[in-house]
């Protein structure tokens, strides 16, 4: 059980980390175009 639940909150984790990024890269390329 609890190596499911820490396999989930890494998961969650990789998953925000990775939108973050991804919100960071379109607002720069947006920045950049204007």
């Amino acid at each position: 059980m609890a190596a499911s639940e820490r396999r989930i909150m890494i998961a969650s984790l990789a998953i925000l980390i990775l939108s973050c990024f991804a919100w960071y890269q379109t607002t720069l390329i947006g920045i950049a175009d204007s």
